[in-house]
């Protein structure tokens, strides 16, 4: 596993924060659709925003905002049975938020097309659709997740 790779700029106070875990054995599609509907009501109250993928094994999740607010969160999501082995993969400073307007969506890969949560997106490729002011290296994380197999 590669370091954290942290990318520090001059006084900004907009975090993003990248983090993979995997998902808990017992997972179920009401287990997902319980994440979306808590996620995009507490982050719009905080002004976070970001992208949760799931790929029937791993999750991948982007989080943008206020670095305290972010902080809070990511230590509510470490915490969360639902899921093990939260490993931060990136974080830096950023003047604005890539995902504007996206309190959290949740994007699944390679999962049974029947079992999609209401509110979720299926794709094929994770970087499809995304922010077009979404930094290179973080598009690069990103597309690295469609390499893994569920």
């Amino acid at each position: 596993m590669r370091a954290v790779r942290h990318v520090w700029a001059k006084g900004y106070d907009v975090k993003r924060l990248i983090y993979v875990s995997s998902a808990s054995s017992t997972i179920e599609l009401s287990d997902l659709e319980s994440i979306l509907e808590v996620s995009q009501k507490r982050n719009a109250e905080k002004g976070v925003t970001g992208v949760l993928l799931y790929n029937g094994l791993n999750f991948l999740q982007v989080l943008e905002g206020e670095a305290a607010a972010v902080d809070e969160l990511y230590k509510m999501i470490a915490r969360d049975d639902q899921h093990s082995g939260v490993v931060t993969i990136y974080l830096e400073e950023i003047p604005h938020q890539a995902f504007d307007g996206w309190s959290m969506k949740v994007r699944m890969g390679s999962v049974d097309e029947s079992d999609t949560p209401e509110g979720a997106e299926r794709v094929q490729n994770f970087v499809t659709g995304l922010p077009a002011t979404l930094p290179e290296p973080v598009r690069k994380i990103l597309a690295s997740f469609n390499t893994l197999k569920s």
